[in-house]
């Protein structure tokens, strides 16, 4: 496989931590502090690292090499600081395309048949790594754009895309691998990051997500952490002293109007608490009074498309026509502790089995195939 002895920097260091915080690690882990210490032994501690897994991959196993070697390009760190998105999904394609082929149904959830495909501790990882670098791509600028065509023709992939320069199927991407990810209860920062980008250009083209089922795992994070994101945020006003607004009267900051007024109140039509949401006497007050309500109705700032992608009705009819499933679609996941199996949008249960946990031997998951129809 390709690579640079490393010759490291500062700057590559911290961005590869960065990037590896955000691809490897769950979404809740607290941020790595970033040690200056010394950068001799940092690079010859990174080429150890690589030659221990050059030894693994001749012996057994080249997946783990594939990944370091993908974070490596992802993070710019093989390519004197800049991030070679071709490069990293190069190495990752043998992991995230598989061809397994000649299994029958009943063997699906044996310990023999997942050591045939990628083990899935490692499988999620690929998938996470591979959501962040079409999310890169996704909003990747012109001349950013030019560089990942010139990466194409250095690391040859496979047809996973028509068209690597298309913002649409680079988001497609993202959260397809990402919904890989998250169907087996690998939520970090890169899963995000990309689910965000797709649901919020679904929203920007009028498309209700829950119209893909066979992504429920992906949306059901996102839902997770919305919860999560709006609860910090109610958590932060009412610590800070903040009174309940009032339904008789106007919250926008110097406004004296009441419920009595001439033109009545009107309340928030966000999703923020009912205990917490401001009436208004007008859309005027309604704008001023924004910068400070917004930290609750809308906690976390939207991802804006890139200018090149149009947001018309074509491009909102080549999104259903791809994300529409046309036959049901069968997956295989791990159960999340609180899976409810009378909740339709979660799918039917077709097979099922306790094996142990991808992520700690010592506990067992619920492995389940669902079937979204």
């Amino acid at each position: 496989m390709e690579h640079r002895e490393s010759n490291l920097t500062a700057a590559d260091f911290e961005e590869y931590t960065n990037v590896r915080q955000a691809c490897l690690n769950d979404y809740r882990a607290r941020p790595i502090e970033h040690v200056r210490g010394d950068l001799v032994w940092q690079q010859r501690h990174a080429n150890d690292v690589i030659s221990h897994l050059e030894n693994v991959a001749a012996a057994e196993n080249d997946v783990p090499l594939r990944l370091e070697l993908a974070l490596r390009q992802l993070s710019g760190w093989e390519t004197q600081g800049r991030p070679c998105l071709e490069g990293a999904l190069f190495f990752l394609d043998p992991i995230i395309n598989p061809r397994v082929e000649n299994i029958p149904d009943e063997n699906l959830f044996t310990a023999e048949t997942l050591a045939r495909v990628t083990p899935p501790e490692l499988s999620v990882k690929a998938h996470s790594i591979a959501a962040y670098a079409y999310y890169k791509k996704y909003l990747a600028s012109p001349e950013e754009l030019e560089a990942i065509v010139k990466d194409a023709q250095r690391f040859p992939r496979q047809d996973e895309q028509c068209n690597i320069q298309d913002p649409l199927e680079n988001v497609i991407c993202a959260a397809r691998h990402a919904n890989l990810a998250a169907s087996m209860q690998f939520i970090t920062p890169a899963v995000l990051m990309a689910g965000y980008a797709f649901r919020d250009l679904a929203e920007r083209l009028r498309i209700y997500v829950s119209g893909f089922p066979h992504y429920r795992p992906l949306w059901r994070a996102l839902e997770k952490r919305d919860q999560e994101l709006l609860e910090e945020a109610c958590m932060r006003m009412r610590a800070g002293g903040c009174v309940s607004p009032s339904e008789t009267v106007c919250a926008a900051m110097r406004c004296n109007a009441t419920a009595g007024g001439r033109r009545g109140l009107r309340p928030c039509t966000g999703d923020c608490p009912a205990d917490l949401k401001p009436w208004y006497c007008s859309k005027t007050c309604r704008e001023k009074d924004w910068h400070k309500h917004r930290n609750i109705c809308q906690p976390r700032d939207a991802i804006e498309p890139p200018p090149s992608l149009s947001l018309g009705e074509r491009t909102r009819d080549k999104v259903l026509w791809i994300m529409s499933p046309q036959d049901a679609a069968e997956q295989i996941e791990i159960a999340p502790d609180n899976d409810d199996r009378d909740d339709l949008e979660n799918g039917k249960v077709m097979w099922e089995a306790e094996l142990p946990s991808p992520y700690a031997p010592d506990r067992s998951v619920r492995y389940v195939m669902r079937r979204y129809d």
